[in-house]
């Protein structure tokens, strides 16, 4: 009450000063949050296309081991920087950084799931198969260790898909969060 009054008794220019100060601190605010909502969701749809590339990559390198018409050492050279390329996507900050870090969340544990399985089931008979191809030896061992990898992709994949799943989920509802509250904020 005590401003109202002194206010009352200012001259019109610094109650329009004052007004004008007012409306320029919420369109900073405005701003401000607006470029925030922008970064954050940049960032989770980056996290969704690099968690995507993950599918592709892993049928790439089945199709690199499944080429015969390539020559053996080919393929292992091939097969195996595309599994670099498909562990330096898996651990890239453009996804870990969309992670959350609480151990219970779902989207950790489809991320972890989806190391776990690239670890112990997928980069084994990977491995085997691309020293098996730069040795040439084209055996049972080749073959086995081939049908392997190939066998496990389609499962492996669903369990990426999880992955972007999850993180597809929780892109709207991060932007909706902010978005409710910043219109909560402006009054809006």
């Amino acid at each position: 009450m005590r401003v109202l009054h002194q206010l009352s008794s200012k001259p019109i220019l610094v109650k329009i000063g004052l007004l004008m100060s007012a409306i320029v601190i919420l369109a900073i605010i405005s701003m401000l949050s607006s470029v925030f909502i922008a970064q954050t969701t940049e960032g989770m749809a980056t996290a969704i296309n690099q968690s995507g590339s993950l599918r592709m990559q892993s049928y790439r390198i089945g199709l690199a081991l499944a080429d015969d018409s390539i020559p053996p050492y080919r393929r292992a050279e091939s097969a195996s920087a595309l599994a670099l390329e498909f562990e330096s996507r898996l651990a890239s900050p453009r996804l870990v950084n969309a992670i959350p870090g609480q151990s219970d969340n779902q989207v950790n544990t489809a991320y972890t799931r989806v190391q776990q399985l690239w670890q112990k089931a997928m980069q084994p008979p990977l491995r085997r198969h691309i020293e098996l191809l730069r040795e040439e030896a084209a055996n049972t061992s080749e073959t086995i260790s081939r049908a392997s990898y190939l066998a496990g992709v389609d499962a492996f994949v669903a369990q990426i898909d999880d992955l972007v799943g999850l993180l597809e989920a929780t892109y709207p509802a991060s932007t909706a969060t902010w978005s409710n509250a910043s219109t909560k904020r402006h009054g809006t």
